[in-house]
């Protein structure tokens, strides 16, 4: 371990710089090493089994650039100091900035997240303790923002298994999975998953109030994003998608990855390929009622769209995207460009995407273009 007890710290700290504190005499102060400016974690001794296992895992796993890098700490007869990257701000400084979610939107901070918990959990890890609080970002230049995963003393190294029930330790009651609240009960990674929701419903409603569980996710006005969400804070743990699972998902695609899909899906899928399968869950009834007559009415005098047909509602979308700047008598109604037409899509038919993907997934190990969108 870099660093190590008495003698001259082999970096500085400001105690009039505290940066976050906690109950248990926990706290991170700015500070410097040499001329770099570091974060500086503080922990009791009293603590200090906690900031070895912390320790540890930092120095063999923090080349992930979404885990939050070690440098080196110092022990005197009090506290134990961890020299770390030094941060702009939390989840929670994020929210608040029109600058920063510019920057990073929020789709993209959701899917750096899912990165760093996708390293963790590759190394049979599980953190335990994901909260706003506890992911930073930190920038790299005014275009650039690293999402950082930080604090790991309470994390779990899975040895031999894929479960564990011996420890009572959690992080944020509000953020903790219910298996980890429950004695006895077996805990694995999908604990993370549950408390990664939470985090995300954050994320994408600027900071509005998390239930626990989530509740009422209608402030989320993405479909698919909805959906995910569910699932992620199931009460089964087994329900919950992995980490890999989130990072393949079409939630956090953006709008021109969306009409991609859609697109090679509609050209590609072999003929008298089954198209129907999720059409009850894609959307209820005839969807030309969901849009606007003007648009039906438009598309229509090209070819004629089954409004019971899942299939017939993809080739529409997908023929809407390919002639998009010459209905300039649409722009009203889904504007003249892929981010418009999918915020127009979403709009009326929340699922679509969603089950449009499902549908496609059959196909990924038939077809090469299709299987770029499950990889």
């Amino acid at each position: 371990m870099a660093g190590g007890k008495a003698g001259t710290p082999p970096f500085t700290w400001d105690l009039s710089q505290v940066i976050s504190s906690g109950r248990d005499g926990t706290c991170i102060m700015r500070g410097l090493r040499g001329i770099r400016p570091i974060a500086v974690k503080r922990m009791p001794l009293t603590n200090v089994e906690l900031a070895q296992h912390e320790i540890q895992i930092l120095e063999e796993n923090d080349a992930h650039p979404n885990v939050i890098r070690y440098y080196e700490h110092h022990q005197d007869t009090n506290y134990i100091y961890l020299a770390l990257e030094l941060a702009a701000g939390s989840l929670n400084d994020y929210v608040l900035s029109p600058r920063y979610r510019e920057a990073l939107p929020p789709n993209k901070v959701c899917l750096q997240i899912t990165e760093g918990v996708s390293y963790l959990h590759s190394l049979r890890m599980v953190h335990r303790n994901l909260k706003p609080s506890n992911i930073l970002f930190v920038t790299v230049t005014e275009e650039l923002i690293l999402i950082k995963i930080t604090d790991y003393a309470i994390t779990k190294i899975l040895e031999d298994t894929e479960s564990f029930t011996s420890s009572s330790t959690v992080g944020s009651l509000s953020y903790a999975a219910p298996e980890l609240l429950e004695p006895g009960e077996r805990r694995t990674a999908k604990a993370d998953i549950y408390s990664l929701g939470h985090v995300f419903y954050f994320v994408l409603n600027n900071g509005g109030p998390v239930a626990r569980g989530l509740g009422n996710l209608n402030a989320i006005q993405n479909g698919t994003q909805r959906i995910l969400l569910a699932a992620m804070v199931s009460r089964n743990p087994d329900a919950r998608p992995s980490a890999a699972d989130i990072l393949v998902h079409p939630a956090f695609w953006d709008p021109e990855k969306c009409v991609q899909f859609i697109q090679v899906l509609s050209n590609s899928a072999p003929r008298g390929f089954n198209f129907e399968t999720y059409r009850a869950q894609a959307f209820t009834g005839d969807w030309t009622a969901l849009l606007d007559t003007g648009l039906v009415a438009r598309m229509a005098g090209h070819r004629r769209y089954n409004g019971n047909s899942l299939g017939d509602l993809i080739r529409m979308v997908r023929n809407l995207s390919h002639h998009i700047s010459e209905y300039p008598d649409l722009a009203m109604i889904i504007g003249n460009n892929y981010e418009s037409l999918m915020v127009y899509v979403n709009m009326r038919l929340p699922n679509f995407i969603y089950y449009a993907w499902l549908t496609g997934r059959s196909l990924a190990g038939q077809v090469d273009q299709i299987a770029t969108f499950y990889e």
